[in-house]
Order: structure tokens, then C-alpha cells, then sequence
């Protein structure tokens, strides 16, 4: 009984991923892709530059506004970090720990950065 359970769980998951697969084109053409932020443009059915967006097209679009998006989430703990460190005077134990947030924040933006080294 287990294993149809495990089995029943599968096949339901294959049958959304194919449907999902199926449906990704009808659904890519009906929406209006901005550029990403480093200006890849997005282009499912081919109508705005001529030629329709492959793959790698895709991967290197989502990877950019994933750049964007981890560079702008660490400026904002970087803000709250140090506001938070302002506002800790007197009391060592919260300026430790925004310290400790400062330099998670810092080493994060280092990781974003090198994985576009890569």
C-alpha cells in the first residue's frame, strides 16, 4: 500500500510537470516580458526581435534578475544592519549581532558577485 501511495505521488508530480511543460508556451505568449535588468530581452513566439528566445535565453534571463534581486535584497539587510547598529549604543550584545549581520550581508554580496564570476 506504501508503495502505491509513493508511486501515486510520483505519477500525480510527472503529470503536473508535463502539463506544466506543455502549457510553459501558451503561457510565455501571453505575457509581456520586460528586458531583464542587464537588457536580455525575453522573446517566446519570436514578434519583437525576430527570433524566438532559446533555453540559454531563458536561463540567462532568470539569472539576471536573480543578480538583481540578491543585490537589492543585501543593500536592504545592509540598511537594517546598520540602523540597527546606530541605534544599538550602550547595549553589546545587539551591536555583536548587527556586527554579525553586517558581515553575513558583505559575504552574501561576495557569493552573488563570484557567482557571476563563474
Amino acid at each position: 500500500m506504501k508503495i502505491f501511495i509513493k508511486n501515486k505521488k510520483f505519477i500525480i508530480g510527472l503529470i503536473f510537470l508535463g502539463t506544466l511543460a506543455i502549457s510553459s508556451t501558451a503561457l510565455a505568449s501571453l505575457v509581456d516580458w520586460p528586458s531583464s535588468p542587464l537588457g536580455t530581452p525575453l522573446d517566446p513566439d519570436g514578434s519583437k526581435t525576430g527570433e524566438k528566445s532559446t533555453l540559454a535565453d531563458l536561463v540567462k534571463y532568470f539569472y539576471e534578475w536573480a543578480i538583481a534581486l540578491g543585490g537589492l535584497a543585501a543593500f536592504i539587510a545592509l540598511t537594517i544592519a546598520g540602523s540597527q547598529y546606530m541605534t544599538s549604543a550602550g547595549n553589546p550584545a545587539q551591536m555583536q549581532e548587527s556586527k554579525d549581520r553586517i558581515k553575513l550581508a558583505f559575504f552574501g554580496l561576495v557569493l552573488l558577485l563570484a557567482s557571476w564570476l563563474i
